[in-house]
Parts: C-alpha cells; structure tokens; sequence
C-alpha cells in the first residue's frame, strides 16, 4: 500500500490556482504517482525533480523580468545618445520636446507592463517602435537647419523661415505629424514632408499672409460663435433664475394663504375637535413625507404649527434648493390635502 503523504493533498488542492502551464506540467507529474495502486515511488527524486522544476521556473521568470526591464533601460539610453541638435535654439527646442515625449510614453509602457496591462510581446514591438520613432524624427527635425543655411543668402527668406518655424505645434512621437497654429495649410502634416511645409510658403510671401489672414477669420467668428452661445446661455440663466424668483413669490404667497384659512378653520372648532383635527392632520403629513428628504424638521413633534408653515414659505420664498424645495412643496400639498381649504 501507499502511504498517503498530506502535504502532495495540499498541493492537489492548490492546482487551479496555479495559470502557468508548465506550473500544470509539473504539478501533474508529481502527483501522478497517486494514481498508481501498489506501485513503487520513490518520493524523494520526485521532491528533488520538482523542486528543480520550481527552481527553474523561477529562474526563467527572473530572466524575463530582467529582459524587459533591459529593454526599456536600454531604449532611454539609446535615445539619449543617439540625440542629435543643431545649435539653433528653435529646432533644437523643439529636439528636446521630441525626446520628453518619446521619455514619457517609455515609462508609461513599462508601467503597463509591470502592472500586467501590456503583454510582453505587444511591451517590446512599442518600445522599439517609440525608439525608432524618435531617432528617425529626429534626423528630419535636425535636417531643418540645412534647409535654413540655404536661404541664409536672403535676409528676408531667413527672417520667413523663422516666421513659419513659429506656426508648428504639438509633433506626435507615435505616428509622425506635427500640427499648424495660426495658419490655414492645407498640406501634408506628416514630419516626412515638413520641409514641403517651408517651401510652400518661403517663396510666396502673398500665399502666405492670405492663408494668415484666412486662419484669424475663421478663429474670429469661432470667438464670436461662442461668445454669442455664451451670452445666451447666461441670459437664459438669468430669465430662469428671475423665473424661478417670481414663483416663489407666488408659492410662498399661496403657502400664507392657506395658513390663513388653516386658521380660521381651526377657530372655528372647539378645543377637543381642533387636537383631534392637529393629530390626525399630523398623522395624514407624516405618513406622506416621513421618507423625503429633510422631513425630519418638519414632523418632530405630535403637531404641525404655524411656525413651521411660516417657516416652509420663508425658505421657498428665498429659494432653497431643488431637493428640499420638493419636500416641502409635498409637505403644503399634503396639507391642503387634508385641510381643504384652498
């Protein structure tokens, strides 16, 4: 007969717990022996086997670990000498935003990776991908100052290419273009074709203050557009609000009223009539509005008094908020209700 060891149990038990595969592999073939009846086992090469299989499965996992963590150390570094400036302040500010941008979305990738987000596959094509992305984007921005050399001979066109330099925003690391502010260019914003983007306006003065023109046109009636969507939605704010104001006027009037009448029908009932009409009226309002919001006040004593009916059309009339202006509109409601006495 076998022995039944516990401890192999325990680690029976625990096998769906385990995702890896080759965890499954070994598991399975530890504990294979048990389903052999009157076999012979020899217990301590299996514990030896597994535990090697262990130590190796964590081995290899440490060396995953360490390749990926390698990778993303190795691209920072890459980027940082393989950085390449012009001497031109502008050009070479806009190098130094391109590497930033390239730096954060490295650390943002890794971050995904060790918080189990990205797959290591997907972790490693990125990576190399950003990388590339900045040395080749890199090179075309450096190329700019060649461009710039050639028009140098030209006062003017130099003083044009700073001019145009100024219109290029946000370049994108991921997939290579660059964005125009205050210019309407209609031609392609890829960093490939950046240079195509001075050579259409460098030569033509004209085309270039027409597209100016036509840009601050259009931002022109964009600010209009929402100044007037601006002025209309406070206006009807301010007709809401002076709405608002005047029916709570009328509200809080009509409130007064019927505690008017509430009073003259309770003077006209003796005095044992007028408790039992208090406690009945109490009993009807609080079995309305005892689950509303801020009702509490309302119902904290076995009768309702002028004082907080007073009170009710005082707080409307200074217009409480929404959720407690409902409560106690259900409150004078259900006491109309009652009363009918309108």
């Amino acid at each position: 007969m076998v022995e039944i060891n516990y401890t192999s149990i325990y680690f029976f038990y625990k096998f769906n717990m385990f995702s890896n595969n080759n965890m499954k592999k070994i598991l399975l073939g530890f504990l294979f022996c048990f389903a052999i009846s009157n076999a012979q086992v020899n217990y301590a090469e299996i514990g030896e086997q597994f535990n090697r299989q262990m130590q190796d499965l964590v081995k290899q996992r440490e060396q995953m670990k360490k390749y990926y963590e390698n990778l993303y150390f190795e691209a920072k570094d890459k980027i940082n000498s393989r950085i390449k400036t012009t001497g031109d302040y502008k050009i070479d500010k806009l190098i130094f935003k391109l590497k930033t941008d390239a730096d954060k979305l490295l650390s943002s990738e890794y971050r995904m990776l060790t918080s189990g987000i990205t797959k290591p596959n997907n972790f490693q094509f990125r990576v190399r991908k950003i990388q590339d992305n900045f040395i080749n984007y890199n090179m075309i921005l450096s190329s700019l100052l060649n461009f710039k050399k050639q028009l140098e001979y030209e006062q003017i066109k130099t003083e044009t290419f700073y001019q145009l330099f100024n219109h290029i925003g946000k370049i994108s690391i991921q997939n290579g273009s660059f964005t125009i502010d205050g210019i309407m260019y209609r031609g392609s914003k890829s960093l490939n074709n950046i240079e195509s983007f001075f050579n259409y306006y460098s030569d033509n003065k004209k085309l270039y203050q027409t597209d100016v023109n036509e840009y601050n046109e259009r931002q022109a009636k964009l600010i209009a557009e929402k100044k007037r969507i601006e002025a209309a939605r406070l206006e009807e704010k301010r007709r809401k609000a002076l709405q608002l104001e005047q029916e709570n006027i009328r509200t809080s009037n009509s409130i007064l009223h019927l505690l008017e009448r509430r009073k003259e029908k309770l003077s006209n009932l003796n005095l044992n009539d007028k408790n039992k009409y208090l406690k009945k009226e109490f009993k009807y309002v609080k079995k309305i509005i005892k689950h509303r919001r801020n009702s509490k006040w309302l119902i904290d004593s076995k009768v309702i008094s002028d004082y907080k009916i007073e009170n009710v059309a005082k707080n409307i009339r200074d217009n409480i908020n929404r959720y407690d202006r409902e409560t106690y509109l259900l409150f004078i409601e259900s006491l109309k209700d009652y009363c009918d006495c309108d």
